[in-house]
């Protein structure tokens, strides 16, 4: 079930280069700026609810009804309440009214999906992930599908707000009906103390999602309201190419997760080895991806989104570090996710939102959106140290030197060649990008592979790892 996200990861950004390319930078800027204030809001109507429900439907597949029609009430509930929450701080922020009647319009949205994208803990707590994996492939397809056709006849970023409270509503009720046809006996079986026991068991979960949001998202709402919709649109662009490179990380962790907590009761020495054989193989694909943006940068901007857009390689060159710190900070996160410190993780995440915020508002006045990406590299920096640390103390240090220098020395060669190459790229992007790309990397794979990074026992634990499998 990790294609799908990794599917529609792809859709999303094939829809957003396209957008970024047609729109103006200011509109783009605009665009950004209510989808992340908007998405900000989501957090609360899952509310932990997903997670928990999962959970317990999974323990007793003969309660998914009860939950199913108590998680609706109450997320529509919810959702009202977000819906107010929304519009109201949008007034008190004072956006230009064009930006508010968009905010108001993607809040719909909110309601949509309080309502109508129930299904998914149902499909996952009875373990039929199929159905919810190719309804989001159906989703994402279509959503990005419409996005290209409305821009590319004209009609500009209001149709982009309405796109997807319609998909929501289609595909929901969709999705309920098959799940009353052979999952459930569906019963309106309405129990407020029921839902609210729910509420007061998922808030762990709730706030570290809401935490972990505005940790994430803060910057360009910061950069919005002191700043320029411009500088939010070069910001944005930059921010979407990063998250892109977090597929792999993201697909990993999904695949390793079950291996790390299988492994914490009892076999604290396979579970340590399964830790450094993770930090090795995100070295190994952290390493060349940073190598890559920091001497390709300009070229990869200019190729994406047209050379209106230069102005997003600085914040770009500086924020493909952060890509280095959270992908060797998910694993840490995993393990401690592994050991039940979930309430740690909380706590990490609300010091650092504090952090964050307060070195936006000292950089973004003078820097904008350098200062922007400054701030995210330096929180990832403290955020991996303060994981490395907790982590260390409960199974190990890592033997740096055994785990870095490998992908470290294929890496430098990669980057003379990167070096030599630069220019040839510069002179003429469209034809000379993608096929340097391809030459760089299968350097770097043949001085990795010719340095044989992997023992017999690594191999044997990476060929269980549909992901990796077929690399080795």
């Amino acid at each position: 079930m990790t294609v799908a996200p990794i599917i529609n990861k792809f859709l999303t950004l094939a829809a957003t280069v396209y957008i970024i390319r047609t729109l103006p930078v200011a509109e783009y800027g605009i665009y950004i700026t209510v989808c992340t204030y908007i998405g900000l809001f989501f957090v609360i109507i899952d509310a932990g609810l997903n997670t928990l429900v999962t959970r317990e439907i999974a323990r007793d597949h003969d309660s998914a009804n009860r939950y199913f029609v108590n998680v609706i009430v109450l997320r529509t509930l919810i959702a009202f309440f977000a819906f107010i929450l929304a519009n109201g701080i949008a007034y008190f922020l004072n956006y230009p009214a064009q930006t508010t009647a968009y905010i108001f319009i993607f809040s719909l949205f909110l309601f949509s999906h309080g309502i109508f994208e129930n299904y998914l803990f149902i499909f996952n707590g009875l373990e039929r992930m199929e159905y919810a994996a190719a309804e989001s492939v159906d989703c994402s397809f279509s959503t990005n599908a419409l996005y290209i056709l409305v821009i590319y006849l004209g009609y500009g970023i209001k149709p982009l707000f309405i796109i997807p409270t319609v998909i929501s509503m289609i595909a929901g009720l969709a999705m309920y009906l098959i799940i009353i046809r052979k999952f459930i006996h569906f019963r309106p079986q309405v129990d407020l103390s029921f839902g609210l026991r729910l509420l007061k068991e998922a808030w762990p979960f709730a706030v570290l999602a809401i935490f972990g949001m505005i940790y994430n998202k803060i910057d360009i709402i910061m950069l919005s309201k002191m700043k320029t919709v411009s500088d939010v649109g070069y910001y944005g662009s930059a921010y979407k190419l990063i998250n892109a490179l977090f597929i792999f990380s993201s697909a990993y962790t999904v695949a390793i997760f079950p291996l790390f907590s299988q492994l914490s009761t009892g076999a604290e020495d396979k579970l340590f080895f399964s830790y450094k054989l993770s930090f090795k193989i995100m070295a190994a694909v952290a390493f060349p991806l940073v190598a890559g943006v920091s001497f390709l940068g300009q070229e990869i901007v200019t190729l994406f989104f047209t050379a209106r857009y230069l102005a997003a390689v600085a914040p770009l060159k500086i924020l493909i570090w952060s890509v280095l710190l959270i992908y060797f900070g998910t694993i840490f996160q995993c393990l401690m996710y592994t050991f039940n410190w979930q309430r740690t993780v909380a706590g990490v995440f609300f010091g650092m939102t504090f952090l964050n915020v307060g070195l936006n508002f000292i950089l973004i006045p003078h820097y904008s959106y350098i200062g922007a990406s400054v701030a995210t590299v330096i929180c990832e920096t403290i955020n991996l140290v303060i994981f490395y640390y907790l982590i260390s103390a409960h199974i190990g240090h890592l033997p740096w030197g055994r785990v870095f220098l490998k992908p470290l020395m294929a890496t430098a060669v990669m980057s003379v060649f990167l070096y030599f190459l630069q220019p040839l790229a510069a002179k003429n992007v469209h034809l000379y990008l993608l096929p340097i790309i391809v030459v760089v990397v299968v350097i770097y794979w043949f001085v990795f592979k010719l340095s044989n990074p992997f023992n017999e026992s690594e191999i044997e634990q990476l060929v269980k790892i549909p992901l990796l499998k077929h690399l080795l």
